[in-house]
């Protein structure tokens, strides 16, 4: 490929189709894995979703993140597509579930979740917000990252954390209030 992939990604988020469909075939292998991954995460209970429709979906949802994604936040796109990718598209299998009157059902083996204050270049975390979070309880990280990296509904993250749905949303009141008191503090984290 002769144009770099900084210069296709700013020639695509201007608009440039060329430049989308040349990032498109590039990518289009991590697309068929995280399609696959998906797939196996969902097992039989991906139902009458079929891996042609979550391709689909993955790219639309490959072409939403080359337009959102920013450089300048010091994380490389094939990073950012990888971290982003796959829980879209496990998020799209449950809303499609969802819509369909089932839900996915969370995998045992689902253990694979970051603690955003654990993993500094989780989801393009910030320095001074990993600085913050790392001022929360273990808990209340992990209610704030299922919520807004995952975007895990209150039933499911009390499921995996083992409390009640009441709990989850005190947890997360709580941190957003910390959160907001450290990163508007003067001196800040």
């Amino acid at each position: 490929m002769a144009e770099s992939v900084e210069a296709l990604v700013r020639l695509a988020q201007q608009g440039d189709r060329r430049a989308l469909q040349l990032l498109l075939e590039r990518y289009r292998p991590l697309l068929g894995r995280a399609v696959g991954e998906v797939g196996r995460l969902a097992g039989r209970s991906a139902g009458p979703v079929e891996r042609a429709d979550l391709f689909q979906e993955g790219v639309r949802i490959l072409i939403e993140l080359i337009r959102a994604y920013d450089p300048g936040r010091g994380v490389g796109l094939n990073y950012y597509l990888q971290r982003h990718l796959r829980w879209r598209l496990y998020n799209f299998l449950r809303r499609e579930r969802w819509r369909l009157g089932r839900e996915v059902p969370l995998a045992e083996g689902d253990a694979d979740l970051v603690d955003p204050a654990a993993d500094p270049q989780a989801e393009g975390v910030s320095p001074r917000l990993e600085r913050a979070l790392k001022k929360l309880s273990r808990k209340q990280r992990w209610v704030l990252f299922l919520t807004y990296w995952q975007d895990r509904s209150v039933e499911e993250i009390a499921r995996i954390l083992k409390v009640k749905p009441r709990a989850v949303w005190a947890l997360r009141r709580r941190a957003e209030d910390r959160l907001r008191s450290v990163l508007d503090a003067p001196d800040g984290p």
